[in-house]
This record gives C-alpha cells, structure tokens and sequence, in this order.
C-alpha cells in the first residue's frame, strides 16, 4: 500500500487553481433521521476518531479521512445522480465564500450498496476532489511537477465512479495531455498549454454546507467500542462460494509500510508451509532499486521498509517467489497469470490455491502519478497501487487478504473486477 501523508496538500489543492467560477448555491440544512441512520455506522466511526483523537495512522486504518481528529470536520447529504440514493459528503466546515471551489471540497464520498455504507472516494496528501454544479466530480492531482484533472460522474446506483475526460501536464516530457479514456494504457492526445487551461476554466462548482458530527449525536447511538472499516470494504449477507479460511493474514505494518507486495507473497508462501516472512523477502530476495532508476516490471521501485517508495508488479513478485523457493529447495512451482480475466481465477480458488492479486487501496479510484524515464523508456506509476491475496468468490462479491489492515475483507465484484483491470490484470499463484 502507499500512503500521502502530508496534511499541507489540502491546503497545496486549495490555493493551487487560480480560477474563476461561476455562482454557487448552499445545498444542504440539518438532514432526516432517516439518511442518519443509512449511514450510523459512518457518523458512529467519526464520532469515536474525534472523541479520542486519532491521528493520521489510527484513522487511515480504521478506515476514515487523516486529520478528521480535528474540529472542522463535518457530513452533508445529497442524491449526486438523481437515482434516489442520498450520499454522504465528509469535509471541512469552514466556508470559502471568496472561493467557490475550495467551497466545493470535500475529502471523503459514501453511497448506500446493498443497504450498507459503502466508501467511493477517499482523499489522499497528493488529490483532492470538488463538487461541480451539476453533481460531477473534479479531481485536482499532481506528484512532483505533474498535474492531473480528472472528470468523473457517479452512475445511478453506482458503487465506483466513472472516468469523463480529463489533462494532464508531464514534466518529464514537457507535454500536455486530454484523455477521455482512462485506461493505464491509454496515451491520450497532445494539447497546448492554453487548452490545458481552457479545461481547467470550464467548471463551476457547488458550495457545500457541512454540519458538525456532533450534531444530532442522540440519533446515532453510543458510540462503538471499534471503529467500523468503511473504505469500500463492506460487510455482506452473501455467502461465499468458496473462502480460503486457512490463510492467516499478516498487515504489512510497522515494517513494510509500502511493503503490500512482499506480505501478500508471505501470506500465500506461509499458506503452503513454507518458512518465511515479509521482511525476509523483502531484504533477501526482492530485487529493488532508487526510487526512478529501476522498471518496477523488474525491481521494486525503492525499497519496501521506505514510506517514500513505491512497489513493483507481478514479475517481480513471481521472481522473489523462485528465488526463496529455490533457497528452500521446495518443488512449488511459480506462475504469473497477467492477463487473466477475474472470473478465471476462481477455478484456483476452487482447487484450494490463493491467487496474488493487483488492484487499489480500498478500491480506491486510480490515477496516473510520476513518470520516470528508465533505459530509453517512460514508465508511468499508476496510484494508489495495491497487492493483496484474492481468497473467495460469490457472484456478487469477492474476499481477499489484505496487506494494509492483516483482515479479509469483502469488494463488491464489478469494483473489484474493474480496479483489477485498471492494474493490468496482474496475478501469481504458487503451488
């Protein structure tokens, strides 16, 4: 997993575009018992990170926004796609009337999924999102001298967003982008500088309204004993079809803190008996180098045990795997599955083998960050990048290990199917 930890993008996102902006109008009041009570276990989950003040790493795995300790944090409600769902906003109270956009901003977006608060967009240091007026969603990133603005809608009963167009500035390249399709391996199309900025200027935003958490305290209930993990993970009534149950997770921290690759091979190896560790793997046999000298298809792009790294794909994983197993003198063979459709998988699980899965941090939705040039070749890193380990299947949902909390947790399918293929199709299975 990678985290963005720096509190002063916020402040980075707000200052940053120098636009000016069409009219807004306050959209929310004091909400109904009824949205209060869809989204209890959200408002509980705040309520208890206030209360006792967590920090940023206490809140990050409990699943909330980093820096919701403080006391300018509040929700509002609003149906964004007219499909008569109410979502939940999270962000700051404080207004901007000088400034229509940071009056826009908000840090985290939830919807109601099979009657369950379900986590669509989480903030992080380098991104920041923004209501416009006619309930689309902008995105404003950047990673070093990159800038990314992103289009997104929420569809009718939509459980992740949709890409709509967006630009992009490469420094390495020194090149303008539009892309209206958001696929990792889409190039886009070349633009001037001038229609770069034309982009920017096009959007008109909506003021948002937040009420303090504490408000209407007694509708909520006491506040739980534990926070609830509402980052796109949801509890569901489905049964499994198959649940790899024998899997003892493992949580990739205090040690390996952008170390998601090397846990899940240490959960799938320690699954077949084999003696090892994430951080054996990590210092031993994972091929790694500085941060944008190495193609992370071949080496792990910095160094697990480092907040500021990166991480590496499949072949890597797949490479780090033989070499521990040939130290062992173990006959388990090792396959990359890139490629592979989702459903595919399934038959592994069916014969009892966990599968090494890519996707995004709580299914977050994804965006291109840094570029490199490696050896003649522009390599582009796609954020937030995650490894975990696919361990069932029902025909709605799936359960994986997952290095950032040591739980299984449970996606909703297309979510999960859909960051999957964002991230290639990247798969290993050992057996």
């Amino acid at each position: 997993m990678k985290i963005y930890r720096s509190a002063k993008r916020i402040l980075h996102v707000l200052i940053f575009m120098t636009i000016i902006f069409g009219s807004t109008s306050s959209l929310y009041g004091r909400e109904n018992e009824e949205n209060l009570e869809l989204y209890k276990p959200v408002f509980d989950l705040y309520l208890r990170a206030k209360s006792e003040q967590w920090g940023v790493m206490e809140a990050f795995d409990q699943g909330c926004i980093w820096g919701i300790s403080s006391d300018d944090c509040g929700y509002a409600f609003m149906d964004l796609n007219s499909d008569g769902i109410t979502e939940m906003l999270v962000g700051n109270i404080d207004p901007h009337p000088e400034n229509s956009q940071a009056a826009a901003f908000f840090l985290d977006l939830y919807t109601i999924s099979n009657g369950e608060p379900l986590r669509v967009i989480q903030n992080s240091e380098n991104a920041g999102y923004f209501l416009c007026a006619d309930g689309t969603l902008l995105k404003d990133a950047s990673w070093g001298n990159d800038l990314m603005f992103s289009h997104y809608r929420l569809p009718a009963s939509g459980s992740f967003v949709e890409y709509i167009d967006g630009v992009e500035y490469l420094s390495s390249v020194r090149q303008y982008v539009y892309r209206d399709d958001q696929l990792i391996t889409s190039e886009g199309s070349a633009i001037t500088e001038e229609e770069f900025e034309g982009y920017r200027q096009n959007f008109e935003f909506r003021e948002i309204t937040y009420i303090p958490f504490e408000a209407d305290r007694d509708l909520a209930g006491d506040v739980p004993e534990t926070g609830a993990d509402l980052s796109a993970v949801r509890e569901t009534e489905e049964e499994p079809a198959v649940l790899l149950s024998e899997l003892v997770p493992v949580c990739q921290y205090p040690e390996l803190p952008t170390g998601c690759e090397m846990t899940s091979l240490a959960m799938v190896l320690n699954y077949w008996g084999v003696d090892t560790d994430k951080e054996e793997l990590s210092d031993v046999y994972l091929a790694k180098g500085e941060v944008g000298t190495v193609d992370f298809r071949k080496a792990f792009e910095g160094d697990p045990r480092d907040i500021s790294s990166f991480g590496c794909y499949a072949p890597v994983v797949a490479d780090t795997a033989i070499k521990c197993l040939a130290a062992r003198g173990s006959t388990l063979q090792v396959s990359d599955l890139t490629g592979t459709e989702l459903t595919d998988l399934f038959s592994y699980l069916d014969d009892g083998v966990p599968v090494i899965v890519w996707g995004t941090l709580n299914c977050e939705e994804g965006f291109y960050s840094v570029t490199w040039e490696v050896n003649g070749e522009q390599l582009t890193w796609y954020s937030p990048e995650h490894c975990m380990v696919l361990v069932g299947y029902a025909e709605r949902t799936v359960w994986v290990a997952d290095p950032s909390t040591g739980r299984i947790v449970s996606y909703d399918m297309d979510l999960f199917r859909r960051r999957y293929e964002e991230l290639y199709r990247q798969a290993v299975v050992i057996k």
